[in-house]
């Protein structure tokens, strides 16, 4: 019941392909902004801490076997002024890197947007022209069994019995084909929409047998 603008909405939010290349955009930015931070200013709290005995040796004014403890807290400010061109580089690259993220994911949406259409069109065609082969199955079938009877009453000959049964395998032949191919745009939809399971391949196989 989904309309043809339903399911190209659902190929192009729910595709495999069009999300893997929505998450490098995700991806890109990301880098894109790291690099954007190796120009900002960075404030580091630093600390030590020491300990020393010197065990009954004596330096300078220090009295033997005096402890000295010496521990340290500081903030460190770091202000990048110039790394040779290097983070100005590095930045250019990143932000490429998200236009193509970018650009790709809008031809991978686009493609599974024309996959679909097509898919569709596909689906819906092969089901009439399904119909129209049963139809047909159905005339030629019935001419066989006339001609067969009528070369057994002696009114036809043969080579009318042969291109009747022929035209008969002829059709049969297109009716599988058609059905064939509904099937498998059957199965494109779904893998354009990203809604594919175990269960379709299920039933398809069950109408196989």
């Amino acid at each position: 019941g989904q309309t043809l603008s339903d399911w190209i909405h659902q190929s192009e939010t729910a595709n495999f392909g069009v999300l893997g290349a929505l998450l490098n955009v995700d991806i890109a930015s990301s880098n894109y902004r790291a690099a954007l931070a190796t120009n900002y200013p960075t404030l580091n709290f630093v600390g030590s801490a020491a300990y020393n005995n010197n065990n009954g040796v004596t330096f300078s004014n220090i009295a033997a076997s005096q402890n000295i403890y010496n521990n340290t807290a500081a903030l460190n400010l770091n202000i990048p002024i110039f790394s040779g061109g290097y983070n100005s580089s590095l930045i250019r690259q990143n932000a490429a890197l998200v236009d193509k993220a970018k650009s790709d994911y809008d031809n991978l949406r686009r493609t599974a947007a024309q996959n679909t259409r097509q898919a569709f069109t596909g689906f819906y065609g092969g089901l009439a022209s399904v119909k129209a082969y049963e139809a047909a199955e159905r005339s030629t079938t019935s001419a066989a069994e006339s001609s067969q009877l009528g070369f057994e009453v002696g009114t036809l000959i043969s080579i009318d019995v042969l291109l009747a049964f022929d035209a008969l395998i002829n059709t049969r032949l297109s009716l599988n084909q058609a059905r064939y191919n509904t099937i498998m745009n059957a199965l494109k939809l779904k893998s354009y929409a990203g809604t594919l399971t175990d269960a379709d391949l299920t039933s398809i196989n069950g109408l196989l047998r």
